[in-house]
């Protein structure tokens, strides 16, 4: 989303042409037209003003502000056995209260929410040498993701420690304060704005009956998840012109906004908006096989994700999903599953990986992909497609458990694309795309051996940086698969 700023005479300026013509013979027509609907608005300053650095929401009455809790979470949690995961969780967020969080799962490093770069509205556009010097945005989005304060809210409610609620709070005021509303890049992606709005409602839920969280905290951060959901509406058309996890994250922030402030005035129409966008992009983006657009793995996983989440918001609004999106879902639940390496949990690198992990319940490892096919399994077949283990624990902190569930329609079977045994097995990936890939991975092999992924796709990384990490793993060449290379010796 970041915008470039360009000049005369730009040798760019063709290959960019050359971009938009290509965009509009081979892109739908739907995506092209949201697309330039966005475009439009972005350059006449339309958006700058439909989302003002003025908050709309300041001076509601405290009953617009009122928070309708998710009984949920964390209910009944002491039955499901969650002793073993204690000290982990613990530690986890020993190193948080301590200024220490892991980017992307993997990298520790300071928590640091501040924007890294001169504040101006969200839509200015930034010059090249600007974006040069702030480098790969991911790592100023991550921290502001809060997905970290989940920790905080877990190790709350297993400890009632008032410093993991207090630091929650210490941090949350830092960001307010370097980030201020619709300003500076923590603004620009309404993804990243949805997700916040996710983070921030589960931690609120976890610490509202701490000490530290007097009424006039819970009705600014309130105030403030309804700023986030405004700055949502308007951009929406990006999202569906993208028509991947960005639209069904934008969707599911604002029916989370709609579900946790029900007395705010514009709170059925975020959860109405939400859960059509939500539903229209299940449905186009999953295709008959349960495999998801982006031809990614962890996207993938990152879609599931937020579905488990938007089920239990919908059904704690006594309202329920469409039997065509919740087929596509569990399709979507067999075909990860019929991925999954047996022995270590994990799962072929397709496609982009670029770190994400939202709801990170799980004390299980950021490769492992049996939490989420577990707690989707339970929620969309009613029963556990793997054995319990220790990575039931992302259904037992979101209450998930199995029901009766109606799922005839929906056979699971165990129809790997795959040669070999749960020990050591191969695939070669041989798709037909139907959407725009993200790797050029086609025949490229993945060879296992027991629950060592011997060879691998590489995955992402980072999308700006120095070569070889500026996307470089997305070509051909790094996949393990046949490369046509030019005889530069024969040209003359």
């Amino acid at each position: 989303m970041w915008q470039i700023s360009s000049t005369k005479n730009d040798p760019r300026m063709g290959k960019n042409l050359s971009i938009i013509i290509k965009t509009i013979s081979q892109l739908p027509l739907r995506e092209t037209t949201n697309f330039l609907i966005y475009q439009f608005m972005l350059h006449t300053g339309l958006l700058k003003i439909s989302t003002p650095t003025k908050s709309k929401n300041q001076n509601l009455a405290v009953i617009h502000l009122t928070p309708s809790w998710f009984p949920f979470l964390g209910e009944n949690l002491q039955d499901a056995g969650l002793v073993p995961h204690r000290e982990k969780i613990i530690s986890r967020a020993e190193k948080i209260v301590n200024g220490k969080i892991q980017f992307f799962s993997t990298i520790e490093t300071d928590l640091d929410l501040g924007p890294l770069i001169t504040l101006r509205h969200w839509s200015s556009a930034y010059t090249r040498s600007e974006r040069s010097a702030l480098g790969d945005i991911k790592f100023i989005w991550e921290p502001a993701r809060f997905d970290w304060a989940i920790h905080l809210a877990q190790a709350y409610f297993l400890t009632k420690e008032e410093r993991y609620a207090d630091y929650f709070w210490k941090k949350y005021s830092e960001f307010v304060e370097q980030n201020p509303l619709n300003q500076g890049p923590n603004w620009e992606s309404a993804q990243e704005v949805a997700l916040r709005i996710i983070s921030w409602t589960i931690t609120l839920n976890f610490l509202q009956s701490s000490s530290v969280s007097s009424p006039e905290e819970i009705t600014h951060l309130c105030t403030n998840i309804a700023d986030h959901a405004d700055r949502i509406l308007p951009t929406l058309a990006y999202a569906k012109a993208q028509n991947n996890n960005h639209l069904i994250s934008e969707a599911v922030g604002l029916y989370t906004a709609g579900t946790f402030l029900k007395n705010h005035p514009n709170a059925l129409k975020w959860r109405t908006v939400g859960k059509k966008w939500f539903e229209s992009a299940i449905q186009r983006q999953i295709d008959d096989n349960g495999e998801y657009i982006q031809h990614s793995t962890n996207y993938h996983r990152m879609m599931l994700t937020l579905s488990i989440w938007m089920e239990k918001l919908v059904t704690q609004n006594e309202d329920q999903l469409s039997n065509r999106t919740m087929e596509h879902l569990r399709s979507s639940v067999v075909w990860l599953w019929n991925i999954l390496d047996q022995q270590s949990g994990c799962a072929p690198n397709l496609g982009h990986n670029d770190g994400s992990l939202i709801l990170p319940f799980s004390t299980s490892t950021y490769a492992d992909y049996r939490p989420i096919i577990q707690a989707a399994s339970i929620l969309f077949t009613g029963r556990k497609i793997l054995e319990p283990g220790a990575y039931d624990d992302l259904a037992n902190w979101l209450a998930i458990a199995e029901t009766d569930r109606d799922t005839t329609s929906t056979q699971i079977k165990h129809d790997c694309p795959r040669i070999g045994d749960d020990l050591s097995w191969g695939t070669l990936r041989a798709m037909r795309y139907r959407s725009r890939p993200a790797h050029a991975d086609q025949l490229h092999v993945d060879l296992w051996y027991q629950g060592v992924n011997v060879l691998l796709d590489a995955g992402t990384y980072q999308y700006n940086a120095a070569p070889p990490y500026d996307n470089g793993f997305a070509g051909t060449l790094p996949h393990n698969t046949i490369t046509f290379m030019e005889d530069r010796k024969s040209v003359v």
